[in-house]
């Protein structure tokens, strides 16, 4: 009932290569509203860098959507938990292998609660491209998309044509790391989750 709707968002910015912190978004807030999801978009550089679990609340755990790898030095990985706690608590990542990094952790409401994932989409590029988008196409009534994206140099800065989006460019700065995301997309067609490349490759994931 109603359409899907944000109410938090936090980053993580890790410029530090090697395993460490910081690695847990604290005292987030997730409100008290009907049918909630959380979303966790987060790219990594590293030797073969890998997300092992996501827990909200201490024992709530996310279940992985998709994940996207660049040769085998760095990748970006899309995450969620339905019908979570809601209180102000820590989310934390558990991880091998992570270096310059870069996370962003949604709330939104009014989400499907069940089959509410729909079909995943992974794009990878060895270099910079004059075209790094990636397609996506919503099948159900009131779908959004969102993608987590990460690229091999960090600059140019990320972009985000997204009207509802978000640009976050951290991970270091050799390194970049981004998420937007559509409530609104056009049903039934295909919609571009578009950036701006970099001066290297880059992995994304959309759903």
């Amino acid at each position: 009932n109603g359409s899907i709707t944000k109410d938090a968002q936090a980053i993580i910015q890790h410029g530090t290569a090697g395993t460490g912190a910081p690695d847990t978004f604290s005292n987030f807030t997730v409100a008290n509203n009907n049918n909630r999801i959380l979303i966790l978009a987060c790219g990594m550089y590293n030797s073969s860098p890998d997300i092992t679990s996501v827990t909200w609340n201490s024992s709530e755990t996310f279940t992985k959507i998709a994940s996207e790898e660049r040769s085998a030095a760095y990748r970006c990985e899309l995450w969620y938990l339905i019908n979570p706690t809601a209180t102000t608590a820590s989310c934390v990542i558990g991880s091998t292998g992570m270096g310059q990094m870069g996370a962003c952790l949604y709330s939104f409401y009014n989400v499907a609660q069940t089959s509410s994932i729909g079909t995943p989409v992974t794009k990878d590029e060895a270099s910079a491209s004059t075209t790094p988008f990636i397609n996506i196409t919503p099948v159900n009534t009131g779908s959004m998309i969102i993608d987590a994206w990460y690229n091999g140099a960090g600059s140019p800065v990320p972009n985000n044509a997204e009207t509802d989006g978000m640009n976050i460019i951290c991970g270091g700065v050799d390194r970049g790391m981004a998420s937007q995301y559509d409530l609104t997309p056009t049903i039934g067609s295909v919609n571009s989750m578009s950036r701006t490349s970099g001066t290297d490759g880059y992995c994304q994931v959309a759903v």
